[in-house]
């Protein structure tokens, strides 16, 4: 069966496939070729908590490109903060690397969707899937809501700590024992641990969220949105290895050394 692009440019799926494909939803609800989530509009920034597929249904089915750049700005500046370099230095330092840390987290954030976008489009076609890379980099983009909607939070604790610098922070931290300064991570107050223990909660739950919407992107199961992903990022992984023993080997011919 042929398998010509709708008005939207998506391609339609083949019935026949669909009734084979292993990784197929067990619960999707077809109309027209695609699973139409019932009853009033989804309200996306909302929904994408519980109605992961149906929300991204949705905006596949209305307008694909919708906050897809807003979303891929915000969840890269949300991803920015995995450490506290911005903690170091003088106060107008630490403040300039914390802008830096923003304006570097949006750049990466648009550059990251369109690569991994492509990347999961084509490993979730090659086990079956119908998504091009557009579709992909929706999913993707509406999967950042978790984290986005951690973002005033993580800004506001990004802050306090730049301002505050590494020493104040640590001397929280600090004790002497046997005359020497240890940090000593008991001392850490609870909100600390139960701010630790939220998100990593809701980072679980933005993996599950993106395994939901990069399947029904491609129109099969979580699990083999699961796949997709982690062939994808193994790509990503094999490709940076690559990368650097070339760069290692060029360097070492010219009598650069590393070790």
């Amino acid at each position: 069966m042929a398998n010509y692009p709708d008005e939207h440019g998506f391609p339609t799926p083949q019935d026949d496939f669909a009734a084979s494909n292993p990784f197929a939803s067990p619960t999707a609800q077809e109309a027209d070729g695609y699973v139409t989530p019932p009853g009033e509009p989804l309200n996306p920034w909302i929904s994408m908590w519980t109605k992961p597929r149906e929300t991204v249904r949705q905006q596949l089915e209305t307008d694909p490109q919708q906050y897809v750049l807003l979303l891929a700005i915000l969840g890269g500046v949300a991803g920015a903060f995995d450490d506290a370099n911005f903690m170091e230095g003088e106060l107008m330092e630490r403040l300039a690397t914390l802008v830096g840390y923003i304006f570097g987290g949006a750049i990466g954030g648009v550059v990251w969707l369109y690569l991994f976008g492509w990347l999961v489009g084509m490993s979730g076609r090659a086990m079956g899937g119908v998504a091009n890379a557009a579709s992909v980099r929706t999913a993707l983009a509406w999967s950042n809501i978790p984290m986005i909607w951690m973002l005033p939070l993580t800004l506001a604790i990004a802050t306090t700590m730049a301002v505050m610098g590494a020493d104040a922070f640590m001397d929280e931290l600090r004790r002497v024992q046997d005359g020497v300064n240890v940090f000593d991570v008991s001392m850490l107050p609870i909100w600390f641990f139960a701010l630790a223990a939220v998100y990593l909660v809701v980072w679980i739950w933005q993996i599950v969220i993106s395994c939901k919407a990069v399947g029904e992107a491609h129109e099969f199961s979580a699990w083999g949105g699961l796949a997709a992903l982690v062939l994808a990022t193994l790509a990503v992984v094999a490709a940076v290895l690559v990368l650097v023993l070339v760069v290692v080997g060029i360097l070492g011919a010219f009598g650069v050394g590393f070790f």
